[in-house]
């Protein structure tokens, strides 16, 4: 079976043994109890419309998106997670936020100008290529999270299961 979560709700799926693998977009993870394969780094980007008024710009303060309205992942989200201590760290309020489960609706809200979102950057490489996303030029850290596959050490896994791990290792590349 195949079931897509919240990476924090897979994580513990894997240690409480109802799932066998899982693959995550988040911070690396590290526990004595989970084996962790790194399967690439992620660039994570703050986008917005091609018609935004940032698309103008050079650089953008992030002070400057305390008057942007944010659309969020769900709550939970890794990337959501980075956003918020960003903010939280530079003394930014959200005042108007969105918040929806899907990449594919958040995507289509920034295109339609509704607000300005942090995503993955291969999650919109081609809409950024279309030129309808932009990538926002703001000083800031870099900020990446990484697909990685987990499964829980001392669990017995199928053949197919340990093949599909082999596959992934296999074409894993250094990050």
């Amino acid at each position: 079976m195949l079931e897509a979560g919240l990476c924090p709700n897979l994580t513990q799926g894997i240690i409480d043994g109802k799932y066998d693998v899982a693959v995550l977009l988040d911070r690396l993870q590290t526990s004595s109890s989970l084996e962790v394969i790194p399967i690439r780094k992620e660039n994570m980007v703050m986008i917005a419309s091609s018609s935004h008024s940032f698309s103008k710009r050079n650089s953008v303060l992030m002070e400057e998106f305390e008057g942007e309205t944010i659309i969020l992942t769900e709550s939970g989200c890794p990337y959501r997670t980075l956003l918020e201590e960003m903010m939280r760290s530079s003394g930014i309020h959200m005042q108007s936020v969105i918040s929806f489960s899907s990449l594919e609706a958040i995507k289509q809200c920034v295109a339609d100008n509704l607000g300005i979102a942090l995503v993955p950057e291969i999650a919109v490489k081609q809409e950024m290529e279309s030129g309808k996303l932009i990538k926002i030029p703001f000083d800031h850290e870099e900020f990446y999270l990484y697909s990685q596959l987990i499964f829980k050490k001392k669990k017995w896994l199928t053949a197919p299961i340990q093949q599909f791990i082999s596959l992934v290792q296999e074409g894993y590349q250094k990050y």
